[in-house]
């Protein structure tokens, strides 16, 4: 982990080195950071022979500068097949975390972990995946104004022929889904932005 000039892609300085062997690997979109007391909570992947486990891990940038190793916390989470995204609310400081549940019927699920402990809390699924389906993506937006989390979570047949993408809305202090459709015309789509537009009065 290293901290970067924007302009020059320089590096300025190198926070912390770990290995896969260490602390297994992180997940894409599963990193949270909170700028007021500079720590980094993440879901991280750990090889386990034939299988895979879900650690959660905590790493203190105090500690950079004093110590070569910054991680204070790394736990076995219970369960955790794979992890799709992380959302953190500084507000009630609590993450809630979409994840992959079982091996053959694999619904999409939420949970919030605590980010000071790594306790699990409050499960709840978000979708069910078609048997012979798997999910090919999901992206979470967080709009802290309307407490509301935006998911678009795309799933696919084994051979990839039929794709399906949805649109979830859910509110983050309840997990209460708002509004779920297909939005098919975003089929394919990697990257994306939400965002809303204000009406303003002609005075």
């Amino acid at each position: 982990m290293e901290e970067y000039n924007t302009t020059t892609l320089e590096v300025i300085q190198e926070y912390t080195r770990q290995n896969g062997t260490q602390y297994g690997f992180a997940s894409q979109g599963c990193s949270v950071f909170n700028p007021d007391e500079n720590w980094i909570v993440e879901i991280r992947i750990v090889s386990a022979g034939q299988h895979y486990d879900a650690y959660y891990m905590k790493m203190d940038l105090n500690l950079v500068g004093k110590k070569q190793d910054i991680v204070t916390q790394f736990q076995k989470l219970p369960e955790f097949v794979e992890p799709y995204t992380m959302t953190y609310d500084i507000k009630t400081k609590l993450v809630l975390v979409t994840w992959k549940h079982g091996t053959i019927f694999t619904d999409t699920m939420m949970i919030y972990i605590n980010p000071y402990t790594g306790k699990l809390q409050n499960e709840a699924s978000l979708l069910k995946t078609p048997f012979g389906w798997f999910v090919q993506s999901v992206q979470a937006l967080f709009d802290e104004s309307t407490r509301q989390i935006l998911f678009l979570i795309q799933q696919s047949d084994l051979q990839q022929i039929q794709i399906t993408v949805w649109a979830i809305t859910v509110e983050f202090d309840t997990m209460k889904i708002i509004e779920k459709k297909q939005v098919n015309a975003l089929a394919g789509l990697q990257t994306w932005t939400f965002f809303k537009t204000e009406k303003k009065s002609n005075s």
